[in-house]
C-alpha cells in the first residue's frame, strides 16, 4: 500500500510529512493536507525546516485560538488566542491553509492559527476579497501576483491550485 493510498484510507489522518523522489506527488499530498513536503534527497537544512513547522504548528495549536466575527464590518476580525482579542485586518490576509481541524491564517508578519475547518473559512472569508483554489487553501484575490502552472506564486509562498477549483480561478481572473 503506498502512504498516499494509507493516508485516504484513514478517517483521522495524523500531521504528515511527504518524503519522495517524485515532485508529481506534492500536490497530490497537499490536497490531503499534509503539513510539508520533502523532495529527496533531503537536506538537513530542509528537513530542519519541516521539523520547525510542524513543532510551530503544534505549539500554536495548543493555545486553541478562535476567530470572533465582528457584527457586519468587513474590514476585519478578531482573532482570539488564549485570553487576547488580536484585531486581524483583512487586507493583512496573504492566505488562509486548512490542516484538520485548525486553520493557519497567514499574514506578511504573522502565522495565527485558529480552530475551524477551510470550509467555514470560506465563509467567514468570501468572495469577492477571497477564492477558494484547493482543498487546503484559500487566497486574497488582492495578493495574486503570479499564476504559474499549478499554482500561485504570492511571494515567498507556492500555493497549489486544486484541479476541482481552477475552473472557478480561471474565472475569476481571467484565462490562465
Amino acid at each position: 500500500m503506498s502512504g498516499i493510498t494509507l493516508l485516504k484510507s484513514l478517517e483521522q489522518p495524523p500531521l504528515t510529512v511527504f518524503t519522495t523522489a517524485f515532485r508529481d506527488y506534492a500536490f497530490e499530498g497537499f490536497e490531503l493536507g499534509v503539513i510539508d513536503f520533502l523532495l529527496k534527497p533531503v537536506s538537513e537544512k530542509r528537513f530542519n525546516q519541516s521539523m520547525e513547522k510542524i513543532t510551530e504548528f503544534l505549539s500554536l495549536q495548543k493555545n486553541d485560538a478562535n476567530l470572533e466575527t465582528n457584527s457586519g464590518n468587513r474590514e476585519y476580525i478578531f482573532v482570539k488566542s488564549g485570553v487576547e482579542k488580536i484585531k486581524l485586518l483583512l487586507s493583512e490576509i496573504i492566505f488562509i491553509q486548512g490542516l484538520k481541524d485548525y486553520a493557519i491564517i497567514q499574514t506578511a508578519t504573522d502565522k495565527i492559527v485558529v480552530k475551524g475547518s477551510v470550509k467555514f473559512m470560506q465563509e467567514l472569508f468570501p468572495e469577492p476579497d477571497f477564492i477558494r483554489v484547493h482543498k487546503s487553501f484559500i487566497v486574497a484575490v488582492s495578493r495574486i501576483r503570479k499564476i504559474a502552472r499549478n499554482q500561485i506564486i504570492i511571494g515567498k509562498y507556492g500555493i497549489p491550485i486544486g484541479r476541482s477549483y481552477r475552473n472557478d480561478l480561471e474565472r475569476r481572473m481571467g484565462s490562465i
